[in-house]
């Protein structure tokens, strides 16, 4: 309590330096918390921006992965290979902003794509129909594929032409020349997929230069 006959002007004085006083301490304290908060905010900032070209190679590995796969597929029936390397194309696309490679490149190697698996269903189909194969034979085809991928890539190749001649021995064994017409069926229906794989892996290599022009053009 102020002692009697104390000035007002001079009690009021102090008064309002003690408050700026106070006013001060808080500023410098919140002015000390904002600091710590942006060298904080600063550092976070720093550690991610080290993390992005990292991540950015880790993606781009994917993409050569995904690429790579895919033209594996080609030759190896249980993998979407032309779906794989598109799938590399538009993350590679999507990685870049699509900056060089556009969404007209990506249509045009979307539609690639898509006539590479059409090609690659239809020549074994049209293969076997140009020497009237039977059901039995194409179904044999496609189960000897099946067996061919336990085999390797000599299976893959080969096995389907077995399957499809053993389907047709099988559905017309009680004719007079069944195993000659077994080997027609099984030669042609191979002849067809082999066309069709052949013309899966041309088209993909010409999906992945385009990608690759368009990166770097």
């Amino acid at each position: 309590m102020p002692a009697r006959g104390s000035n007002p002007q001079l009690l009021a004085l102090q008064a309002a330096g003690e408050i700026a006083l106070l006013g001060r301490q808080a500023s410098s304290g919140a002015g000390a918390g904002d600091l710590k908060r942006r060298k904080c905010a600063s550092a976070r900032e720093a550690r991610r921006e080290r993390r992005k070209p990292m991540a950015a190679m880790g993606l781009w590995v994917l993409v050569v992965a995904l690429i790579l796969l895919g033209l594996a597929g080609t030759v190896l029936p249980a993998l979407p290979g032309p779906a794989l390397v598109l799938a590399g194309i538009v993350l590679g696309a999507w990685i870049d902003d699509f900056t060089r490679v556009g969404v007209g490149t990506l249509l045009g190697i979307g539609l690639l794509a898509l006539l590479a698996w059409a090609l690659d269903y239809a020549a074994g189909l049209l293969g076997a129909r140009k020497v009237g194969a039977s059901r039995q034979a194409l179904i044999g085809a496609v189960v000897g594929t099946v067996v061919g991928l336990l085999m390797g890539v000599v299976g893959v190749l080969f096995m389907p032409l077995v399957g499809a001649a053993v389907g047709e021995y099988l559905a017309r064994q009680h004719e007079a020349q069944a195993g000659q017409r077994a080997l027609q069926v099984g030669v042609a229906t191979w002849l067809g997929i082999m066309a069709g794989l052949l013309a899966k892996l041309v088209i993909s290599c010409v999906m992945v230069g385009a990608f690759v022009l368009a990166l770097w053009w």
